[in-house]
């Protein structure tokens, strides 16, 4: 009788754990305070990592960057998912619809393995905007993820804007790893890629 009870609870820490999300912001994320020596980096152009933790299937980081672009031109880049394939990392295919207001339910297909994951994202387009992962739905590639942009128009430059992008993820080994190291994630990698193509598009705009 003991052993049993005992191995109910183990089911039920372990089945506890499994329903374990990332918690979604209420509203408004929070902020990132960058030391003034991020900032002097930042204003140079440069790409900034405020948070760097890319170990195992987990994720989390932040990053922050200058665009000499106006604001909504920044915007009109991240809200477009149709396009994201053009531009973002390792997204092969991405399907919006509106589920009312600022929020959109987005399908991604990952490059590579073409696994899929679903996305909310609120996208009020003031000064952040935040994404979290939709539950309901059978997400074989992210499991969790949880994030947000902000963006700010540079003080005495609105033709510049300042970018911060923080996210937390949690993939599948394969989507982690990749294929005998062919396809796996690499957090780098991804700021690299985001800062450059988001810079060039809304530049451009």
């Amino acid at each position: 009788m003991i052993h049993t009870k005992k191995l109910f609870l183990i089911l039920n820490i372990l089945s506890l754990g499994a329903l374990a999300n990332f918690q979604p912001y209420a509203g408004e994320p929070p902020q990132m305070t960058l030391t003034p020596d991020q900032q002097t980096q930042v204003a140079q152009g440069k790409l900034v990592f405020l948070l760097d933790n890319t170990k195992g299937e987990t994720k989390e980081g932040s990053v922050a960057f200058r665009v000499n672009a106006r604001q909504d031109a920044i915007w009109k880049i991240l809200s477009d998912f149709s396009k994201y394939s053009e531009w973002s990392y390792k997204v092969n295919d991405a399907k919006a619809e509106s589920l009312g207001g600022d929020r959109m339910l987005v399908d991604f297909t990952a490059s590579v393995v073409k696994q899929h994951y679903y996305v909310i994202n609120n996208f009020p387009m003031k000064d952040w905007a935040t994404w979290n992962t939709d539950h309901t739905k059978a997400n074989d590639c992210v499991l969790d993820t949880v994030g947000f942009w902000r963006i700010k128009p540079v003080d005495g430059n609105p033709n510049q804007s300042d970018v911060i992008q923080y996210g937390k993820i949690k993939l599948t080994s394969l989507c982690a790893n990749g294929f005998f190291g062919i396809g796996g994630f690499n957090a780098h990698d991804m700021a690299n890629q985001i800062y450059t193509n988001l810079k060039a598009r809304s530049e451009a705009l």
